[in-house]
């Protein structure tokens, strides 16, 4: 731990419910996923010449496919397009919003405004969503003032005492002791 300034490394035998089952576990805890998964890697590369440790694993894997949408705010400042205008409609198109609530036979639903599936399941949608210009007053497509990339993600983004966390698992080598 005098090589990794502030470590703190507390070492304490796994309990039996809840666990992964394997007996070592180092949780690398930080502000930020991606900085705490590099430095797992390199927890995990040096503990692979540990001859005592087998099976190691971490818990922090980017496979989900995400979508990262930007605005051009030149571009939008051009056409007349606030930022705030962009948000509500990208919410409102992919994600949802509850728009107004009616009532019927003394219960009360919220009306959800929403993109159908099949209209909001690939990136060439967003050409299909138009946005109204606050100078002009005319609809200009979505896709004129957003640039978007595809990345991945982490399916899952998991804590340890409220924490950001990344988890390094592995099993004891046979004939070595935890």
């Amino acid at each position: 731990t005098q090589d990794l300034p502030g470590a703190r490394v507390v070492p304490q035998t796994p309990g039996g419910l809840g666990g992964t089952g394997k007996p070592v576990q180092i949780v690398l805890q930080g502000p930020e996923y991606r900085p705490l998964a590099q430095l797992a890697q390199k927890v995990m590369d040096e503990a692979g010449n540990n001859p005592g440790l087998a099976n190691l694993e971490m818990n922090y894997e980017e496979r989900q496919p995400q979508l990262v949408v930007g605005v051009d705010r030149n571009k939008a400042a051009d056409l007349g397009v606030s930022l705030v205008t962009v948000a509500r409609a990208l919410e409102t198109m992919l994600g949802s919003r509850v728009v107004t609530t009616f009532q019927m036979g003394g219960d009360e639903y919220n009306v959800v405004l929403q993109a159908r599936d099949d209209q909001r399941a690939s990136v060439g949608d967003l050409d299909n969503i138009y946005v109204r210009s606050d100078n002009s007053g005319d609809l200009v497509p979505l896709a004129s003032v957003v640039n978007t990339r595809e990345t991945t993600a982490a399916s899952e983004l998991r804590r340890f005492n409220r924490m950001r966390s990344v988890t390094v698992t592995a099993n004891l080598a046979p004939g070595y002791a935890l």
